[in-house]
């Protein structure tokens, strides 16, 4: 969180930071399923900051109690393992427009 949201106040304003592999001088760089799961999962912790409005910004986003910080994440990391949104986010790398096969897309997903 680089600002928290307070009530007519300020806009909250957030940002997610992660590590994702590079490319390197024989391949692209790809999301990896674990990256994903990790890049949902952090975003979900920068809606819940965006999507924060508190009076005090000692309870802004995630200031709040602990079983309810990653309830957002976890929803977003879920749909990695949802065929539809997966198929959303993914595709061939070549070819943007021709999705992932769906044999591939059932062995990501088992």
């Amino acid at each position: 969180m680089l600002q928290p949201g307070l009530r007519g106040k300020a806009v909250p304003v957030a940002a997610v930071v992660t590590n994702f592999s590079a490319p390197s001088t024989f391949s692209d760089a790809y999301f990896a399923p674990t990256e994903l799961t990790t890049l949902l999962h952090e975003l979900g912790h920068t809606m819940h900051n965006i999507c924060s409005s508190t009076r005090y910004a000692r309870f802004h986003g995630v200031q709040v109690e602990r079983d309810f910080v990653e309830a957002p994440s976890q929803m977003l990391e879920n749909w990695v393992w949802q065929a539809p949104t997966l198929t959303k986010l993914s595709g061939h790398y070549l070819d943007h427009s021709k999705p992932l096969p769906a044999d591939l897309l059932q062995r990501l997903i088992d």
